[in-house]
């Protein structure tokens, strides 16, 4: 299986590194102001390489997405701040 660059949004700390023990690598877009759904990743877990920080809006597409999840509206306003 060819290595994808898949596109998600920081948007519970245990569920983006469990996806990050996936063989494929993650596209994490974040804001300045941390504000939900777009904070950078904390330093409370060990995060692999496998996983960038871009800053969020036009630079994202810089990076050939293969593919993207959607937490959706309902997941960023259940889990508030980062």
């Amino acid at each position: 299986m060819r290595r994808l660059r898949i596109l998600t949004w920081h948007v519970h700390g245990n569920y983006l590194y469990s996806l990050s023990h996936l063989p494929h690598d993650f596209v994490i877009p974040v804001l300045a102001d941390n504000r939900p759904g777009y904070c950078e990743l904390g330093t409370k877990l060990p995060w692999g390489d496998n996983i960038r920080m871009v800053p969020a809006g036009r630079s994202v597409a810089n990076h050939s997405i293969s593919s993207y999840t959607n937490p959706g509206k309902h997941t960023k306003q259940i889990a508030g701040n980062c």
